[in-house]
Order: structure tokens, then sequence, then C-alpha cells
């Protein structure tokens, strides 16, 4: 028997008004828990799509309170230790993105489909994803809440 079952749900009842309302709220963070190779566009096109929609079109809030709910309020409501920030001490966890340009591509009929306007990514200090591709090094596997 596999205890790894993979499932997965997409809901479409929910009001993107309610959404919007929700993630603007000052403590709400925002998260994935959408995968790559998942049958959701949220694993692909999560963030993206909040400096697009959010922050861009609507204008919701501007960029660093996007940044601050994905990376220092994230940690912090999850419980993660030395992440979140730049600071000394805490693990190089950096994306490097042109936020005129950062945009989701993921749909329902394709949530495979990568953003655009994402330059490089590191995780741990090591570069995981430089010019539209992986590098093939995964330093964040088996990361958990301290």
């Amino acid at each position: 028997l596999d205890n790894q079952a993979d499932e997965s749900v997409i809901c479409t009842s929910m009001h993107p008004e309610d959404i919007a309302k929700i993630i603007s709220w000052e403590w709400s963070n925002i998260c994935s828990d959408g995968s790559l190779n998942g049958t959701h566009p949220r694993g692909a096109g999560s963030f993206p799509k909040i400096f697009r929609q959010y922050v861009r079109e609507e204008k919701r809030f501007a960029l660093p309170e996007a940044i601050r709910k994905m990376t220092a309020l994230a940690a912090e409501n999850m419980g993660f230790k030395n992440r979140g920030s730049i600071k000394p001490g805490y693990y190089a966890d950096l994306v490097l993105f042109d936020p005129e340009a950062i945009t989701d591509h993921a749909t329902i009929q394709n949530p495979g489909a990568l953003a655009s306007g994402v330059l490089k990514v590191w995780v741990n200090g090591k570069m995981v994803w430089n010019q539209d591709k992986t590098t093939g090094i995964f330093p964040g596997r088996g990361l958990k809440a301290e």
C-alpha cells in the first residue's frame, strides 16, 4: 500500500472578489500547496499571478507588500526559522524577477505552463533556476517547520 497517495481537487466556487479581500488583509500570507507536476494551475502560477493580477492590474497592494506576504510573513506563519528574510544567518532563498514582466500562464487546461519573468532562483544559496530552465539541483527537499 502506497502511503504517499497524491490527491488533487480543483474548486471553482470561490468568488474572485472574496479571494482579493482575503489576501489583501494585512495578516494573510500567500503560499501554495501546488506542485509543478500537479493538475492544478496553482503549482506553476500562484506567485506570478499575485504580481500580475493583484499588484499590477488591480493594485490591491504594492510590490513590497506582496513580497512580504510571500516570504517573511509566510515563513513566520508556517513556523520556518531562519527563512523568509534576507539577514545574516538566514538561508539564502532568493528569486530574481522582473516585476513588470512576471506573469502566470498556467490554466486548468495547461496547469504546468511556466511563468515568464523569473530570471533566477536560489534555494539554500544554491541556484536552482536560471534563464527559463532548472539547474537540476534540489537543495530544498526535506525542509520542515522547526
